[in-house]
């Protein structure tokens, strides 16, 4: 049902040119949910994806590279797990609601990224991938962080060909001794995913780009990723808080009526659920994460900023920092219980 009803937007999106420029209708219909958008379908995005979450947590605290990997909504492809993969992770559980990834897609995807780290290729930075701010401080290849012996290891040929078999297979479970079900070596998709996707309490650290606002139950997921990471693990996550083009001011989302918001949804299984930063911090707190750091970027380019007057009244009271937070980074660890 979900992949038919991209099919609809794409010829609905037809009548958009005959509509009034930036009508509530025509940006209705030519909203583009996050399949359509191409970055994880390339290898460097996916690389410098993960390398930022890695360089950004290890500067924070965490203290080693993590051996298990989890990521949210990892969209068109599972290249954010495969690098971690490829730079010496053991596991990785990829959790999404629908299955967008596809086989052909992950293996270019994973060749690519084996010859970025089989070079040591600096991480491409914001003017290659500007949706993956705040900025680093150095875009290096971390070589202090990963380690030449890590390295090499991780890229051993035999190594490297396990897991593109794993991925010829889709990961799916395999049969065992005497016919059981084995976990596939390397990784998981789980889709859709649930509470249970994860064995509690095994994973170092949980990871999201860009997939967080698209979150209905916000405390719900967090709590669930309080029972999937370590009690020394963590979490990172790239949000964004912008109205993604659905409105003409970049935080218009924020002077929308919750029926004309639905209205804008239709039945997508997923839209923006219109949290601002300090939302989202309190919801890490009050379900037991320590917070580490919080990069924040603010909103620069042509859209205008709406006013808080112009707000609707459950927004008016966001913080004034948070008003012009467009995108932020998020890094906690989980408090011991």
């Amino acid at each position: 049902a979900e992949r038919g009803s991209w099919l609809i937007a794409h010829h609905a999106g037809r009548l958009v040119g005959l509509l009034p420029a930036g009508s509530f209708l025509a940006r209705a219909l030519a909203y583009r949910p996050r399949l359509q958008n191409g970055m994880a379908s390339s290898g460097r995005y996916c690389y410098a994806a993960y390398l930022h979450h890695l360089v950004r947590a290890m500067n924070a605290g965490l203290e080693r590279p993590p051996q298990v990997v989890a990521e949210l909504g990892p969209g068109v492809s599972l290249g954010v797990g495969f690098a971690a993969l490829v730079s010496g992770a053991c596991r990785y559980h990829a959790l999404d609601i629908v299955a967008y990834a596809e086989r052909e897609t992950n293996l270019r995807v994973f060749d690519e990224i084996v010859e970025l780290f089989s070079s040591r290729t600096a991480i491409p930075g914001s003017d290659e991938f500007p949706r993956l701010t705040p900025p680093l401080p150095t875009y290096e290849f971390p070589a202090s962080l990963l380690g030449e012996d890590r390295l090499r290891a991780a890229l051993n040929t035999e190594r490297l060909q396990s897991i593109r078999a794993s991925i010829l297979d889709g990961g799916a479970l395999k049969p065992g001794a005497g016919g059981r079900a084995e976990r596939p070596r390397w990784f998981r998709y789980a889709v859709p995913w649930t509470s249970r996707s994860i064995t509690p309490s095994s994973v170092d650290l949980l990871l999201s780009t860009d997939a967080m606002e698209h979150v209905d139950d916000v405390a719900g997921a967090i709590q669930a990723m309080r029972s999937f990471v370590k009690p020394d693990g963590w979490v990172s996550h790239i949000i964004n808080f912008t109205s993604e083009g659905t409105t003409e001011a970049w935080n218009g989302h924020w002077g929308y009526g919750d029926l004309r918001w639905k209205l804008l949804r239709g039945r997508r299984l997923w839209h923006l659920n219109r949290l601002w930063l300090s939302a989202y911090l309190s919801a890490f707190e009050e379900r037991g994460f320590t917070l580490r750091q919080v990069a924040k970027a603010w909103h620069e380019g042509p859209a205008k900023t709406l006013a808080r007057h112009a707000l609707k009244p459950r927004f008016r009271g966001i913080p004034e920092e948070d008003l012009h937070t467009s995108r932020a980074h998020i890094l906690a660890s989980r408090l011991a219980a």
